[in-house]
């Protein structure tokens, strides 16, 4: 809790409020804790809503998650870049264990329908020339991993992005 606060004095956002700084501490890891921390950062001075729900005692052990964070970086980069041109939009992150499985979840709102058929497409965006590599990359490392699924779909407003980690003895 104190690097946090630390971290807010030397940014000086007053108006974080401590309940989601809260949320933080119940990540056990600190380079996702890290990576969403700094996202949230970026977020809220967009004035963008950031809600983030963890279950309790995850990760319980320290070890690298280079790939999750990767495609968690990527997530989370989107959300923000899809939210940044919309009025009240707002993102949300989940992370939970459900069945064995560790469940990375990056919701936002968006405000056309989504092009599934390109989104895989290295260099679309619908944010313009010399971008949209980030979702490339996500199938790609994915596709590697016999143990990672990518889900992407539409919830009405909401574009979900959501990867799905199969759980070692190790993993969490």
């Amino acid at each position: 809790m104190q690097d946090f606060h630390d971290l807010l004095t030397h940014y000086n956002f007053d108006t974080i409020q401590d309940q989601a700084i809260g949320r933080f501490q119940e990540i056990n890891n600190a380079y996702i804790k890290g990576i969403i921390f700094s996202k949230y950062i970026e977020a809220h001075n967009n004035r963008i809503p950031f809600n983030l729900e963890v279950q309790p005692d995850l990760f319980k052990q320290q070890q690298q998650y280079f790939d999750e964070l990767r495609i968690l970086g990527i997530f989370l980069d989107n959300a923000i870049d899809a939210v940044n041109d919309i009025k009240d939009g707002s993102i949300s992150v989940s992370l939970f264990e459900q069945k064995g499985k560790m469940v990375y979840c990056v919701k936002n709102t968006i405000n056309t329908p989504v092009e599934f058929g390109q989104l895989y497409q290295a260099g679309y965006s619908t944010k313009g020339i010399n971008r949209g590599l980030g979702l490339t990359t996500a199938k790609e490392i994915t596709d590697m991993r016999s143990d990672f699924s990518l889900m992407l779909k539409q919830d009405g407003d909401y574009f979900v992005a959501m990867l799905v980690v199969e759980q070692e003895e190790t993993h969490g």
